[in-house]
């Protein structure tokens, strides 16, 4: 399964991902109800670069 290529995913959230691939790592490796949620979190953001804000704390996780 290719998670960029799911209808689910906000354009916005599969380009940020795709710009940051520790970033894409970590959500690939998520859980189903872990991506469901953070894809919902990034339906509510306002600009591309609060979609690189959200995206990026993803490489802080732990």
């Amino acid at each position: 399964m290719n998670i960029l290529n799911n209808d689910e995913i906000p354009v916005g959230l599969s380009m940020a991902l795709a710009e940051n691939l520790h970033a894409m790592e970590r959500f690939s490796n998520m859980n189903e109800a872990e991506r469901q949620d953070f894809i919902n979190r990034s339906r509510n953001v306002g600009s591309k670069q609060e979609m690189r804000s959200l995206v990026s704390s993803l490489d802080t996780m732990n």
